[in-house]
């Protein structure tokens, strides 16, 4: 099955207009088209919470298609909000990279999810942090370094 992923930049914190939705709204729908069926989520932010609502929702009219959230490692933060319970609950499964926190959990969990997918839903704030561009990227697998 082919897979894909959600990123964005750490400092992505824009007000998420009907835009933002409606890009990565379509962006997704194209990715099933062109056979995409299983997507990591991070679970990092807001833009993560609104790509596994876009997804779930896509699930609807799409029911093959899977939500996997994909966490650096078990946080009781996402586990007390109701938001992110929610969402995770519904997700088809649960993927923990490493067992407690360190340094690199988030960058070791993103690259995780780099490495077992095709192609790359990347949200990038333009210079003036006003919008949000969307980029497909599909994944050259011989470009990721190792962490180390």
């Amino acid at each position: 099955m082919k897979c894909a992923c959600f990123l964005h930049s750490q400092s992505l914190s824009l007000p998420f207009t009907r835009s933002f939705h409606e890009k990565l709204f379509a962006t997704l729908e194209s990715a099933i088209h062109q056979g995409y069926h299983h997507y990591f989520c991070g679970f990092d932010e807001e833009a993560d919470c609104i790509f596994a609502q876009l997804v779930l929702s896509l699930k609807q009219k799409y029911s093959y298609i899977l939500l996997e959230a994909y966490l650096p490692y078990y946080e009781e933060r996402l586990f007390s909000s109701s938001i992110y319970r929610e969402l995770i609950a519904q997700c088809d499964q649960i993927t923990f990279t490493t067992a407690s926190p360190d340094k690199n959990s988030r960058q070791r969990r993103d690259l995780n999810m780099l490495r077992r997918c095709g192609l790359a839903i990347v949200a990038l704030e333009d210079g003036d942090g006003q919008d949000v561009s969307l980029k497909q990227a599909l994944l050259d697998k011989s470009r990721f370094l190792e962490l180390l």
